[in-house]
């Protein structure tokens, strides 16, 4: 008779919480048992895994994700605070603003919370990097206290986007790599010193002035790459990057007082790096560049596109020749890549231009194209005056047509081309009519005060830059507002040019 130990029903409660009844004899439930736990490794693989790979894993997510794997088992519950890497983002909480109906005020302190939980319980030997995003609305001491922490683990990779940094930040032994973002203004301490940095990358922030820069970058002496990007350079006039173990050098897009400002940089950039090898300018264009034993570059980038700014054609060539003047200042470059829009100084007819080659195949090319583009330029003109049948008459015949029109529309007509620029100031004929001003005017828009203003300075501009040999007829309607001493003294410029017809007409007060 079977004992009742072999007939009793038994239930095993499984890691999983299933609960599972074996049934039989001991040998039978044993191996009922084995055989649940190859099925329930079968199903989990990824938790045999040695810890460090799990922990490898683990270092590709946000730590707010990672630190949620802790609720999987009993073997997740404490790996994430053997990552290490951290990884914080108040977005990922924001995100979540709609599903949790929280007010971002109360957000922002849960991040708080869940930033100073992490960094107690983390207890990784060593940091590799810690990332840290959030906004401007935390207290300064607060995200450098954060910071401090990190540099107390001695963390070698920094990526900061906040709106102050730790003072220790800059006497760091540790730190390899260090970015820093966000708009503020970067005040260097007196005491810097960053013996093991050798990727410094510089994002939309603002020098306090030149010195804060230079004593930077000057005090990293294994730099070996430099990225500058949108940082506000208003504070600077001479900008001075020396490092003689820099290799790569990127300057992308300086900001300026606004997106379309008519001025650009007034500030000149000093470089000194004997063991540079690559450089990169985008969109950056400053008044004066000075390189100093650049003996080892090997491939240069430049590109200024000035489409987008709101300046002058003569500008546009201006800036054009700075660019020139930079790639003589690397002439021992092996390989440049020159690219440029609305640049005219580059020799392109529409201001766009590509070369890449040698600086003396380049500088060939530009004088090349320089004189294709003269050429074309020839071609077109010549054609579009085909097509332009009333181009084509003869001088005076363009002023006789002219001399039918009121004065204010014969000026306007030296916007056409550069052949009618100064063709209405050889008409003979001067129509002033203050009611054209009016003709049209809407409510809310110039006074008449300002109107009769306007038109007295028309008047005085055409009179002083009209040139014909004589005044064939003189015509002047104006109401009762203008001094008599103004009208008078039109008249009189009508008179001194042997005016032929004279014709004034004042109309009632307007």
């Amino acid at each position: 008779m079977e004992s009742n130990s072999k007939r009793q029903r038994i239930s095993y409660s499984v890691k999983s919480n299933r609960q599972i009844e074996y049934q039989g004899g001991v040998s039978s439930r044993r191996q009922n048992i084995l055989k649940g736990v190859i099925v329930r490794e079968k199903e989990d693989r990824i938790s045999n895994l040695p810890c460090k790979v799990l922990c490898h894993i683990l270092s590709f997510l946000p730590t707010k994700h990672a630190v949620a794997t802790s609720v999987l088992s009993t073997k997740w519950k404490n790996i994430w605070a053997l990552v290490p890497i951290l990884d914080f983002e108040d977005s990922l909480l924001l995100h979540e603003e709609n599903l949790i109906n929280k007010r971002v005020g109360d957000l922002r302190v849960s991040f708080s919370s869940f930033v100073d939980r992490v960094l107690i319980l983390h207890n990784a030997p060593r940091l590799h990097l810690f990332h840290l995003k959030c906004a401007q609305n935390y207290e300064s001491s607060h995200v450098n206290a954060w910071i401090y922490q990190a540099l107390r683990r001695h963390v070698q990779k920094l990526d900061l986007f906040v709106p102050t940094v730790h003072g220790d930040l800059f006497r760091s032994e540790s730190l390899v790599y260090l970015k820093l973002g966000t708009k503020f203004v970067l005040n260097v301490p007196a005491s810097v010193l960053l013996p093991s940095l050798k990727t410094l990358h510089l994002n939309s922030i603002e020098f306090s002035d030149d010195t804060s820069s230079h004593k930077l970058i000057s005090s990293c002496p294994v730099l070996e790459q430099l990225f500058i990007e949108e940082c506000g350079m208003k504070n600077i006039r001479c900008f001075n990057i020396s490092a003689h173990a820099l290799k790569c050098l990127a300057m992308e897009c300086a900001i300026l007082d606004n997106e379309y400002a008519t001025e650009f940089c007034e500030y000149k950039i000093v470089v000194d790096a004997p063991k540079l090898e690559y450089l990169r300018l985008y969109d950056y264009v400053a008044e004066g560049y000075h390189f100093k034993n650049l003996k080892s570059l090997i491939e240069a980038q430049v590109h200024v596109d000035l489409s987008t700014r709101r300046i002058e054609q003569t500008d546009r060539a201006y800036y054009g020749q700075k660019v020139l003047e930079l790639i003589k200042g690397i002439h021992n470059v092996k390989v440049l890549h020159l690219t440029g829009d609305s640049m005219e100084g580059l020799g392109s007819k529409w201001g766009v231009a590509e070369y890449k080659g040698s600086i003396s195949t380049i500088s060939h090319n530009i004088f090349k194209k320089a004189v294709v583009q003269e050429a074309e330029d020839r071609v077109y003109h010549r054609k579009k005056e085909e097509k332009d049948g009333i181009n084509r008459l003869p001088y005076k015949v363009l002023c006789h047509i002219l001399s039918f029109l009121p004065t204010k529309y014969a000026v306007g007509t030296s916007v056409l081309s550069t052949t009618w620029k100064n063709l209405w100031t050889s008409v003979p004929n001067l129509d002033f009519d203050d009611e054209l001003l009016l003709h049209g005017r809407r409510p809310g828009s110039k006074s008449t005060q300002d109107l009769s203003v306007s038109f007295s300075s028309f008047v005085d501009r055409v009179l002083k830059v009209h040139n014909a040999p004589c005044i064939h007829r003189f015509h002047l309607k104006c109401g009762q507002d203008y001094e008599p001493s103004q009208v008078n003294a039109w008249i009189c410029s009508a008179v001194w040019g042997k005016v032929q017809e004279l014709d004034h007409c004042p109309h009632e007060k307007l």
